[in-house]
């Protein structure tokens, strides 16, 4: 890869930079005529030896491209070449997803039923309720976070050798279903990776996407009953001051300003 970026910007685009094209043709053919592997050597490029690639659509490739599939994620370093292909792709998407919705509901109600147990906990607390939320929040975000992002992404640098923050880069954005694609696991042809690498890669975005979920439902959730308990004490504190304006001693007024009323209509009558 590194070898084909520098042909193209040494080879390939140097009609681009020339005025004519005949001008372009002659520059390319001289440099093509004048690479050597001292030229190749001084960039940092070794050209010895040959670069064998693995093959795309071997069984883990396909299993975590078809994971990519009903996760909604779609990374783009593996797609469909034939037609038949793509129209399995289009049946399997449609078919896959909304089962993968089923099972994915289930991990969810696990860990939901372990964030309702601390919430429970934290309830108890003989606290205001915005410190209640945060505790919640930390305490639930910090354990997803570090179990789901933190530790992975140290897997990942050591396995992929990237830098700690791309690899923490990567586990966010695949799990937020982004998958812009820039990084992908599995997909460097110097690193020789154990067979049932991506598989388990897969396991962990199924229980990461779970975890997601759940945080993401329970803090909306909780944001609602907030709103709806302060509309609530709004309410009763309006109810509550109507109540106070009007006094005995207003409503004794009202009833004989009513009675000098009725007295002067029956006496016109």
């Amino acid at each position: 890869m590194v070898r084909e970026h520098w042909v193209y910007n040494n080879v390939a685009r140097i009609p681009y930079r020339c005025n004519t094209i005949g001008q372009g043709i002659n520059e390319a053919c001289s440099c093509a005529v004048n690479l050597n592997l001292s030229s190749f050597a001084e960039d940092g490029i070794n050209m010895k030896g040959n670069v064998t690639c693995s093959t795309t659509w071997n069984f883990q490739s396909a299993f975590f491209f078809s994971g990519t599939i009903i996760t909604t994620i779609g990374y783009g370093n593996i797609v469909p070449s034939n037609e038949t292909s793509r129209a399995f792709c289009i049946i399997y998407a449609l078919v896959g997803i909304p089962l993968f919705a089923i099972m994915f509901s289930g991990l969810g109600e696990v860990i939901s039923n372990f964030l309702s147990k601390l919430s429970s906990h934290v309830d108890k607390l003989d606290t205001k309720p915005w410190i209640k939320n945060f505790l919640i929040y930390f305490i639930f975000g910090l354990f997803g976070f570090t179990l789901f992002c933190c530790i992975p992404a140290a897997i990942f640098s050591i396995v992929e050798k990237w830098p700690y923050t791309v690899s923490l880069y990567f586990t966010v954005i695949t799990l937020t279903t982004i998958g812009f694609g820039d990084y992908v696991i599995g997909e460097n042809p110097d690193i020789d990776y154990i067979p049932l690498y991506r598989i388990m890669v897969y396991l962990w975005m199924l229980f990461g996407f779970a975890f997601m979920a759940t945080f993401v439902q329970f803090t909306s959730e909780r944001l609602r009953q907030r709103a709806k308990s302060r509309k609530d004490r709004r309410r009763q504190k309006k109810v509550h001051q109507i109540k106070t304006e009007t006094t005995p001693e207003d409503s004794s007024n009202l009833t004989e300003q009513e009675g000098i009323s009725f007295m002067v209509f029956l006496f016109w009558c």
